[in-house]
């Protein structure tokens, strides 16, 4: 229990106006206690530590003890009071001497006085030297305000002993003099000048606080030098956390409220401290709440706020501690109730006179209370701030309607849900708040009227179905009310529901159909069986087609018929055939971070590239985008010089060494030793930098006819090569034509087509899930991470169908002008053609999808290792297939750029050629593909004349975004499982292109860089020359052996699947012999 109360030896009067003192009190150490060499707050705890332990041991070295008698001697006091100070030096102290001086004065003016005339500094100058702490200030020099005033009003000098009374049972017990007086005495008595009256008014309620101070200081967290794992000075912040709330009480709001009072301090037991970011948001936004009101509310008021502290120390101090230190700092910027809590007082007294102060009160604790219901969501404490505002126009019970509100509101990511119905019920008049909260709750957690109770984003792969909604004898109205249902696209996973519902025929086809393509038993299929196919005619089939296949989905032209691809291609059922087949289970995280406590997404957060993900959403979100990619082509110029002054450098020192070359030689040009010296042209660098000159001087000659705020598909083509040549993703260039590709593709005036209803879909739900953005963005979740590939999987679905950029092409190589040598020289292409796929390439290069996509699988892993129960499993099947069907094998793992041409479709038919199924159970379709080819001419320099070539690895998306880096690695490894399968069969080494971004890896950069690094540490070696005989018109320049007979320990597929924990099955049946 607290120390009782004395009784005041006069009537008690509310105190008098004090003048405002700085509440927003950022550091805890005293601002004089730095600037005279004290401890420095960002300095590291356990070096201060170190500090202060050496700091004590050198104060017993007789350097330091001639320095103190050194100025010992120099004090203007009497010999009597410089023998005290010797006797008390002697026996050691941990204080600084400086900060003795102006005490020790103080004391020998006080022993001079008669004994009833002593303000009892002496009893304060013994505790000072035996209870003090390096830290520790002079605690006279503190109090100097108070004794200005006793000197202005001429007040006898026993009139401060109160004063000193009270410093000295702090110093007793372990605290600073000097803070307490700065943060306890002085806001509660500095502009009191009736002197008389301090005993009676302050005296006795400053030794109950310090009662009460001291009691903390004997008990963890309060009695170490440091608060728990911050380096915040313990004794400092219990006067200006514990204390000063309770500073400026008036004594009728101080008596019999002795149970309030313990509870107050019992609140600030429960602290731990081992949050430095907690400490910081408490100090930055709720301590400086309670300093104003301090004097206005009574401990009846306080003890429930510090309950809700510690509290709150357990939710969101467990968040802020897992936090990056710079995410913390924008955090608290931004969340603080501080920051307009004059104005929000003095409304509340304009509004409720004498209640306001009560009403202010409660909605701290509320503020509080939401803060801990809030931290419970992935980006909730991103809100803070807002709330904070919208309140601040409200009434004072707008945050504990608040509050109850968000116990109904689900716990998704981001804060397009939270944010619009706390919006809503702003907009809610106070008496019917209770009736829209009911209104959520029986919604399910979502009011009916929030446009993001379900997520309208479709998937960018999934084209409009329309024409084959028609094709299949459905009506226009139908068609129309299927397509608003599905948000204004009628999609072809919406058509096929219905159609199957419709046509039972049609869905006992498709469960036919995707029952051979699992197990390739279509390579069986004859005439016969394709007639029951052939029954549903073209719209059927092709719905079937599309439905199994994902790249079909949005292919032009004629319905595809199953009877006529197997007419066509039916060569592909002759020739060698090698059957494997391997099944995997992928192990997938629980969606969106499900089931992990926030704080453990916050520490998964601060072992990611978050800037790279924040300045993607920021491109990509703009208000105001760049379309024509102006600011591209000005940093394209900034670079341009930069390389021009990179060249003139290299081109001097190549001279230079030409010169060095000539002199060491004895000759001229004619010497005979001459030609052997390089010329400054044949110089690598110096090539290579003038090749870059070029390109740009190049580039922006083209570009000068180039017309302006046109939306020129040929300027966007321009920027989208030169951005992927000269920058790197997360440059300003790439970020600009990104946002560039953003709004050319989301004007629904200029691209009303489906692939652009989804970019803007992804972009409009990216805007909602990330406000307020500055600090939303620290709260970025995984699925946000995953719309961004989203986004740009489907600008290049959306540049695939420009057929505005196509004509621009066409165009550019009639003209065959600078503009095409430029666009050649740019192409990330092999071959350094100008297509679509080119394009394409450039946009994933430019929007950075490699590393978003290598992020955003790391970020998965992460989440399943933190996952509490045990993750789920995708069941896959990868098998070796040769059938009519593989024809369409480049379709099978998403859309390609361009249809793909005869050539590759009849590439099946060729001995030789097989094709590797990636077979998604969980969603009963294919989900990806690769091609094995047999080469004869081999790399000469190796010794390999025949050998398997492995390429077009080609995953589908919607697999490959819900998977980690291990279960994309089991991917990569089932391709290879069959790979191996092969080599063993044959004889033959496996050998993959060398050259992960061009594509012929995978289409899917982050894939095709996942590969190359996991052959690159398995020590996989070049073969050299190549030439590969393969699906495209150039050769592979450099290739990998990753498959060697020679070298049993090649064949490691299946041991690193079952360490993996992947495996599932193989079934490796006999094949026949090796093709010649």
């Amino acid at each position: 229990m607290a120390k009782p109360l004395a009784k005041p030896e006069a009537d008690d009067e509310v105190l008098p106006p004090i003048a405002p003192y700085p509440s927003s009190d950022d550091e805890l150490e005293n601002d004089d206690h730095r600037k005279r060499g004290g401890t420095k707050p960002d300095s590291d705890p356990a070096a201060t530590a170190a500090v202060a332990t050496a700091a004590a041991a050198v104060s017993d070295a007789a350097g330091e003890i001639l320095e103190n008698e050194a100025g010992i001697k120099s004090l203007n006091v009497s010999d009597s009071m410089r023998a005290k100070i010797r006797t008390l030096e002697k026996l050691g102290t941990r204080t600084q001497f400086r900060h003795r001086i102006a005490l020790i004065g103080a004391a020998e003016l006080d022993e001079k006085r008669p004994r009833p005339q002593q303000s009892g500094a002496m009893f304060l100058l013994e505790a000072f030297y035996e209870h003090g702490a390096p830290h520790w200030l002079d605690p006279v020099t503190a109090i100097m305000p108070l004794r200005d005033i006793l000197f202005k009003m001429e007040a006898p000098p026993v009139a401060d002993r109160g004063v000193f009374y009270v410093l000295t049972r702090a110093a007793r017990g372990g605290i600073s003099p000097a803070a307490f007086a700065t943060h306890v005495v002085l806001p509660r008595m500095s502009i009191d000048y009736d002197w008389r009256r301090w005993k009676a008014r302050h005296s006795w309620i400053l030794d109950s606080i310090v009662d009460l101070l001291v009691s903390l200081r004997k008990q963890a967290p309060w009695n170490a030098d440091r608060l728990g794992a911050t380096d915040i000075i313990s004794d400092i912040a219990l006067c200006k956390y514990v204390g000063r709330p309770l500073a400026r009480l008036v004594g009728e709001r101080f008596t019999g409220q002795e149970a309030h009072l313990d509870s107050w301090r019992d609140a600030w037991k429960t602290f731990s401290f081992k949050s430095a970011g907690f400490l910081l948001f408490m100090r930055r936004a709720i301590m400086p709440c309670l300093y104003r009101m301090s004097g206005r509310i009574d401990p009846e008021q306080l003890a429930p706020i510090g309950r809700a502290l510690s509290g709150l120390e357990r939710t969101m101090g467990r968040r802020l501690n897992a936090m990056s230190k710079a995410a913390v700092q924008i955090f608290v910027d931004k969340a603080g109730l501080a920051d307009n809590f004059d104005s929000r007082v003095q409304r509340r007294l304009d509004e409720l006179q004498g209640s306001a102060s009560l009403a202010v009160a409660r909605e701290v604790k509320s503020f509080i209370e939401l803060t801990r219901e809030l931290a419970a969501f992935d980006a909730g404490p991103a809100l803070l701030g807002r709330l904070s505002d919208i309140s601040l126009k409200l009434d004072s019970a707008y945050l504990s309607d608040a509050l109850t509100l968000t116990a109904a509101l689900p716990k998704q990511e981001g804060t397009a849900i939270l944010r619009w119905h706390y919006e809503a019920l702003a907009r809610v008049p106070a008496a019917r708040r209770i009736a829209f909260i009911t209104e959520v709750k029986s919604s399910g957690g979502s009011h009916s009227g929030c446009p993001y109770r379900k997520r309208r984003v479709p998937a960018p792969g999934q084209a409009d179905a329309t024409a084959l909604a028609l094709a299949s004898g459905l009506s226009p109205e139908q068609v129309d009310a299927l397509a608003q249902a599905g948000g204004g696209v009628l999609t072809l996973d919406r058509l096929r529901e219905r159609l199957f519902t419709d046509q039972p025929n049609l869905a006992a086809a498709h469960g036919k159909l995707a029952a051979a393509l699992a197990t390739g038993l279509d390579r069986d299929w004859d005439m016969a069986q394709l007639e029951p196919m052939e029954a549903l005619g073209g719209a059927g089939q092709e719905l079937i087609l599309r439905s199994l296949i994902p790249g079909l989905e949005g292919r032009e032209g004629e319905p595809l018929s199953l009877d006529a691809i197997y007419n066509q291609y039916v060569d592909a059922l002759k020739g060698p055939f090698i059957p494997a087949s391997w099944a995997l289970r992928l192990p997938q995280g629980p969606a969106g971070g499900g089931g992990i406590e926030p704080a453990g997404r916050d520490a998964a957060r601060t072992r990611l590239d978050m800037k790279l993900l924040q300045q993607t959403w920021q491109a990509a979100t703009a208000r105001e985008p760049d379309a024509e990619c102006a600011q591209a082509f000005a940093d394209l110029g900034k670079i341009a010089m930069t390389l021009q002054r990179d060249l003139d450098r290299e081109h001097s020192r190549a001279l230079n060494e030409e010169a060095v070359a000539r002199q060491k030689a004895g000759g001229s040009a004619t010497g005979g030793s001459a030609a052997l010296i390089p010329l400054p042209n044949d110089d690598p660098q110096v090539k290579a930098l003038r090749l870059q000159v070029k390109l740009l001087d190049m580039l922006f000659a083209a570009m000068e006819d180039a017309p302006v705020n046109k939306l020129d598909a040929r300027r966007f083509a321009a920027a989208l090569l030169a951005s992927s040549r000269f920058s790197q993703p997360g440059d300003e260039v790439c970020l600009t034509v990104l946002g560039g590709a953003v709004a050319r593709y989301s004007r629904a005036e200029d691209h009303p087509s489906a692939s652009c209803l989804a970019v803007r879909a992804i972009v409009q739900q990216l805007q909602a899930d990330v406000v307020p953005a500055e600090v939303a963005l620290c709260f970025l979740g995984i699925e946000q991470a995953a719309m961004l590939g989203d986004l740009v999987d489907a600008l290049g679905v959306a540049l695939t169908a420009d057929d505005s950029l196509r004509l621009a092409i066409r165009e550019i190589k009639a003209e065959a002008g600078q503009l095409l040598d430029f666009m050649e020289q740019a192409s990330p292409l092999p071959n350094r053609q100008l297509t679509m796929e080119s394009l394409v390439l450039a946009l994933r290069r430019a929007a950075g999808a490699e590393p978003l996509g290598l992020e955003l699988a790391k970020w998965r892993d992460l989440l399943i290792k933190l996952a509490p129960a045990e993750t789920s499993q995708r069941p896959v099947r990868f098998l070796v297939s040769r059938s009519p069907l593989d024809a369409l094998s480049g379709y099978m793992g998403g859309r390609p750029a361009e249809p793909l041409p005869a050539a590759t479709l009849a590439l099946i038919k060729r001995p030789g050629v097989l094709v590797g199924r990636l077979w998604d159970e969980a969603a009963s379709r294919l989900a990806g593909s690769c091609l094995f080819a047999y080469v004869q001419a081999g790399a000469t320099s190796t010794g390999i004349a025949k050998f398997w070539q492995f390429s077009a690895l080609d995953p589908a998306r919607v697999l490959m975004r819900d998977l980690g880096a291990k279960a994309q690695l089991a991917v990569y490894l089932g391709f290879r499982a069959l790979a191996e399968t092969l080599s063993k069969k044959t004889g033959l080494p496996v050998l993959i292109p060398g050259s992960p971004s061009s594509g012929m890896v995978s289409r899917d950069p982050a894939f095709a860089a996942l590969i190359e690094r996991y052959e690159l540490a398995a020590g996989t070696l070049l073969a050299g020359e190549a030439q590969a005989g393969n699906t495209s018109a150039s050769a592979i320049a450099e290739a990998y052996v990753i498959i060697d007979p020679r070298k049993p320990a090649t064949y490691r597929a299946d041991r690193e699947l079952r360490r993996l924990g992947c495996f599932d099955g193989s079934a490796l049946p006999s094949g026949p012999a090796s093709p010649n």
